[in-house]
């Protein structure tokens, strides 16, 4: 039998090496994250919290090079989307309801605003526009294919 002090000698070389193994695998160097580019076409100024998250530095913590381009509204970031120039598309439903009847790719993933105000009808009283039935015959600019457009036609 071996004395005590060579028994408690022994277990100390060994956990000696045991535990420098354990905090080197617990080291703070951690290897760098790989970058991945994203870009983001983004349709309106609605939905702000990409623009923020960019800002605030979100994306670079998580190891993502985000480009966000305002391309105008949902319509032309939707066309965008499809054409392949973004990975990821910030537009409201109307786009998307309307390429579902001709594709099943597609998906929501995230809501990042919701407005049950956002669509307006606004006219030049100096026209002498001041209500709905003074429209008529008078020309009225709204883009095609959006939910302005979409809105313009039911409140007409």
């Amino acid at each position: 039998m071996l004395p005590d002090c060579i028994k408690k000698m022994s277990a100390r070389v060994l956990l000696v090496p045991l535990l420098l193994t354990l905090l080197a695998g617990c080291s703070r160097n951690e290897s760098p994250k790989k970058v991945q580019s994203f870009k983001i076409c983004q349709g309106g100024i609605l939905a702000t919290l990409p623009i923020i998250a960019k800002e605030k530095g979100y994306f670079k913590e998580e190891g993502i090079a985000a480009e966000i381009s305002l391309v105008g509204d949902g319509k032309a970031a939707m066309n965008k989307f499809l054409q392949g120039e973004c990975d990821a598309s910030l537009t409201g439903e109307f786009p998307l309801v309307r390429q579902s009847f001709s594709r099943n790719d597609l998906a929501i993933i995230a809501t990042l605003a919701t407005s049950d105000n956002v669509v307006k009808v606004m006219a030049r009283r100096d026209r002498g526009i001041n209500k709905l039935e003074e429209l008529a015959g008078k020309r009225i600019g709204v883009s095609k294919g959006t939910i302005s457009n979409f809105f313009l036609d039911q409140f007409l």
